[in-house]
C-alpha cells in the first residue's frame, strides 16, 4: 500500500471527512480490519485565512508548499490537498516537491463524464468559483463550469439584487466553516441552482469541501468533490 499525504486544515471538519472516507474506502477494498496508511499534516486555518487576505496568495503557497515538505519528509508518497481552493497553487505544489498530486477537478471531470454530465452547476468559494485553475481543467477535459452568478445572464432585474457567487461565499466563509447550518442558507443554494438548470446543467457540484454540511440531495444529481477526490486517492494508494 502506498502512502498518502493529507494537507488539511482547511478547514479540520471537512479534513476529518477526508480522513474517514479513505479509510473507509481501504477497508471496503481490503476487509474490515483494514485501514489507510496515510499521513496529515493539518494547517491552522485562522493562519490561512491571513496568508490570502488582500488577495495575495504568495504567503499562502509558502505555508502549503512547507506543509507538504512535511509530508514528504515523513514519507508520503503523493499529495492530497483537503480542500478545492488551495488547488490555486497545486502547479507550484508539484514543482517544488516533485511528488504526484492527485487533483480534485480531475476527480471530479472523471465522474462528470461517466455520467454524462458535460455542463455541471458549480457551488465553491469565491476564489474557486472565478478563478481560472478550476473552470479552465475542467475545460480542457470537456466539462463546462456554470457558477450562480451565471444564473442572472437571463434575469432583467439581475443588476438589483445581491452577487449570488458573493452570497454562496459568505455563508462557506462565515457560517460553514464554523460549522454552522441554517434552513435559510440551504435554501439559497436550492433557489441558486433552480436557473443554472434551465441552462443546461445536469449536476450540481459540490466545490468546497465543507458544502455536503448544508447540502446533501437536490433536483439533479449531486457531485460532492470531498467524496470524490477522497474515493481517488484510494485508488492511487491501492493501485501500488
Amino acid at each position: 500500500m502506498r502512502t498518502v499525504g493529507l494537507l488539511g486544515g482547511v478547514t479540520w471538519r471537512s479534513s476529518a471527512s477526508y480522513y474517514q472516507l479513505i479509510n473507509e474506502g481501504v477497508a471496503d477494498a481490503l476487509g474490515p480490519f483494514r485501514s489507510s496508511q496515510v499521513l496529515m499534516c493539518s494547517l491552522d486555518y485562522g493562519a490561512v485565512r491571513q496568508a490570502r487576505a488582500g488577495g495575495d496568495w504568495r504567503p499562502l503557497k509558502r505555508l502549503v508548499v512547507d506543509g507538504c515538505r512535511q509530508l514528504k519528509r515523513a514519507g508520503a508518497e503523493c499529495i492530497v490537498l483537503c480542500s478545492n481552493s488551495l488547488h490555486g497553487v497545486a502547479d507550484a505544489v508539484e514543482s517544488e516537491l516533485g511528488l504526484p498530486l492527485i487533483h480534485v477537478a480531475d476527480a471530479l471531470a472523471d465522474a462528470a463524464l461517466a455520467g454524462g454530465h458535460e455542463h455541471v452547476a458549480f457551488f465553491g468559494t469565491g476564489f474557486t468559483m472565478s478563478a481560472p485553475f478550476y473552470r479552465d481543467r475542467l475545460a480542457a477535459r470537456g466539462v463546462t463550469m456554470l457558477t450562480p452568478r451565471d444564473g442572472l445572464a437571463t434575469d432583467d432585474g439581475a443588476q438589483d439584487r445581491p452577487d449570488p457567487n458573493e452570497r454562496i461565499d459568505h455563508i462557506i466563509m462565515s457560517e460553514l466553516a464554523r460549522g454552522i447550518v441554517t434552513e435559510t442558507s440551504r435554501k439559497v443554494f436550492h433557489d441558486a441552482l433552480a436557473p443554472l438548470v434551465d441552462q443546461g446543467a445536469t449536476a450540481m457540484v459540490l466545490g468546497c469541501t465543507e458544502i455536503g454540511m448544508l447540502v446533501d440531495r437536490a433536483s439533479v444529481p449531486v457531485l460532492d468533490t470531498l467524496a470524490l477526490h477522497a474515493a481517488a486517492a484510494v485508488r492511487w494508494q491501492l493501485e501500488g
